[in-house]
């Protein structure tokens, strides 16, 4: 007999990273990652992701994107002033699941 596949009802942020890139060490552009998974545990990929991302000095910027396959996207700030970054999600839309509106605790600093 088949089984029809069970399909989440909700999404959740599993996690926010970041790396960095570009420059002499590697450190010139920030890379904030943020993965998608569903109540189920499986990756969630198509959902747009929205985020603001803070510097400890006040600035702060915007950015919006797709999950891929692996239920990722990563934003990147270019020319990424030295201190300490934190990501606030601001929104998920992923299709027929609905978003817990919680971002993980999460820091970076460079």
């Amino acid at each position: 007999p088949t089984s029809t596949p069970v399909l989440g009802d909700s999404v959740s942020v599993s996690s926010v990273s970041y790396t960095t890139t570009g420059g002499k060490q590697q450190n010139l552009h920030l890379l904030d990652t943020v993965s998608l998974v569903n109540n189920l545990g499986n990756s969630v990929s198509g959902a747009s992701v929205s985020i603001t991302l803070t510097h400890d000095s006040g600035a702060s910027w915007n950015g919006a994107g797709t999950t891929g396959e692996s239920g990722s996207v990563t934003f990147k700030l270019n020319n990424a002033p030295s201190g300490c970054y934190t990501s606030s999600v601001t929104n998920v839309t992923a299709t027929g699941l609905t978003w817990n509106g919680l971002t993980p605790a999460n820091n970076f600093c460079k």
